[in-house]
C-alpha cells in the first residue's frame, strides 16, 4: 500500500504553474519590482471616466531609480504613457485588458486581446507578455520600455478580457 501511494504521488501532475501568479491590481498606487533591481516601482491603476456606465481601466508605470527619482514607462503598444483597456460600447465586456504576472524571478506585463469578428461572442484571447528593459544606447527616448517576450492564445473561449487574463498564468508558462 505504501508503494502504491508513492507511485501515485510520483505520477500525479504537479501544478507547474504555481510559480506564475496573477497580481491583483488595486485602484490607485501599486508597488511591484518590475526591473528586478530590489526597488519597488510604482504602478497606477485607475479608470478613464468617459461619461459612460462602464469606464475603461487604465495603467501608468513608473520605475523608481536608485537616486529616488522616477522614470515613466511608455506603453508597449504605441508612444503613449497610459495603457487603456477597451470596453464594448455600453457594456462591461472588455475586448482588451492588462495585468501583471509574477514568477519567482520576474514580473511580466500581460495584455489580453480578444480574437474573432464579434465582441459579443465568446472568443479566444491572444496574450502578449512583456518585460521591462532599460535603454542606455539611444538619447532622446525613454530610459525604460517594454519588450515582448512571448505570445500565446487562450485554451478556452471567454466573453471578457478581465476573465480571460486569469488563464494566462497556466497557459503562458507551461
Amino acid at each position: 500500500m505504501r508503494y502504491l501511494y508513492l507511485f501515485i504521488l510520483l505520477l500525479h501532475p504537479f501544478n507547474t504553474y504555481a510559480a506564475a501568479t496573477f497580481f491583483e491590481l488595486n485602484s490607485g498606487l501599486n508597488h511591484l519590482d518590475l526591473n528586478s533591481d530590489g526597488i519597488l516601482d510604482a504602478v497606477f491603476y485607475s479608470r478613464f471616466d468617459n461619461n459612460t456606465s462602464h469606464p475603461d481601466p487604465t495603467l501608468s508605470v513608473y520605475i523608481k531609480n536608485s537616486d529616488a527619482t522616477y522614470s515613466i514607462v511608455p506603453t508597449p503598444v504605441g508612444d503613449r504613457f497610459t495603457l487603456f483597456g477597451i470596453n464594448v460600447s455600453v457594456s462591461n465586456v472588455l475586448v482588451r485588458s492588462f495585468g501583471f504576472i509574477k514568477t519567482s524571478k520576474k514580473v511580466y506585463l500581460v495584455v489580453a486581446v480578444k480574437s474573432g469578428d464579434s465582441p459579443h461572442l465568446k472568443q479566444h484571447f491572444k496574450f502578449k507578455l512583456y518585460q521591462i528593459e532599460k535603454n542606455l544606447e539611444h538619447p532622446g527616448i525613454p530610459l525604460y520600455g517594454w519588450v515582448q517576450t512571448s505570445e500565446k492564445v487562450s485554451k478556452d473561449k471567454y466573453m471578457s478580457a478581465d476573465v480571460a487574463i486569469r488563464e494566462c498564468p497556466r497557459t503562458c508558462f507551461e
